[in-house]
Order: C-alpha cells, then structure tokens, then sequence
C-alpha cells in the first residue's frame, strides 16, 4: 500500500517575490542613473581658498596649502601608465568613468575623477594623495592653480 503526502503551501507568494526583484531591479536601474549623471555634474572650481570639487558623492575642498602645485602637470595615461589607476579602493568604476579613491600602478594613492585618460592633470597634495582628474583645460587649470597659489588671479575659468 502507498501513501501520498503534498507539501503545505508556501507562506510567500510567488508573486511577492517577483514584486520584491522588480523593486530590486528598479533600485539598481536608478542608481546606476544617478552614477552616469555624475560626470556631467561635476566641477572643479580654483579659487583662492583651494581646489573646490563639487557635483559627485567623492567631492571636497582641498586647501591651496595642500596643494603641491608646482609638481601638478599634464598627463595622458595612455603612454604614462604608471600613473594609471589599478585598485579601487573606494569609487566608482565603469566604461567611460571612475570616481573616488584607487592605488595607482605606481603605488600611490590617488583621488580620481577621470571620463578621458588622454587629458588628465595629475596634481599631488601634502595630505598623502594625488588628484587625477580629466578637465577639458588641462593647461588653464594647471595656470589658475598656479595663480591661485602666487597670490594672483585664479585665470582661466574662474
């Protein structure tokens, strides 16, 4: 003689747990949003208190005194590979954009806001950092910090 027993119904729903992945997708869909926005929001202002980084989660004011302008210049890191960024540490990582804080081949720890490798300024600080940015002025920028810095007018772009 054989004897059949059925399971007792789930609690949940299968339409629960459809409903809880489409906020879960929807949640993941905005965000990334958000984070391909950024870099049309962000800004990099010289003024004579510092370098103003505004418009995305990694901004911050970084104080001229900080600032180790004279050794700031021009990079494109596709020949200078060595100051391209390998670990992230804390940022944003995808095609086209990375934002926040990585180790660079060389070591360094760096502060970066790059879309374009090509034209990027690489700027070290006191505080144990350096900031690699892509700004579409590479030159301006390095001279309105070097402004700022002397005492001067900020330059370009201020």
């Amino acid at each position: 003689m054989r004897q059949v027993f059925t399971l007792v119904p789930a609690d949940i729903s299968p339409a629960w747990m459809l409903y809880a992945l489409g906020v879960l997708l929807a949640v993941f869909v905005g965000l990334h949003l958000l984070i391909a926005r950024q870099p049309r929001n962000l800004r990099l202002a010289v003024s004579d208190a510092g370098l103003e980084i505004t418009g995305g989660w990694y901004g911050r004011t970084i104080p001229l005194e900080a600032l180790r302008v004279p050794e700031g210049r021009e990079i494109n890191l596709t020949h200078q590979t060595d100051y391209r960024p390998r670990w992230r540490t804390n940022g944003i990582g995808m095609p086209g954009y990375r934002a926040g804080w990585f180790r660079l081949r060389n070591g360094e720890k760096a502060l970066a806001f790059l879309t374009d490798g090509r034209r990027a300024v690489y700027l070290p600080t006191t505080e144990g950092y350096v900031v690699l940015a892509s700004v579409a002025d590479p030159r301006g920028f390095l001279e309105a910090l070097a402004g700022a810095a002397s005492g001067g007018t900020p330059g370009p772009g201020s």
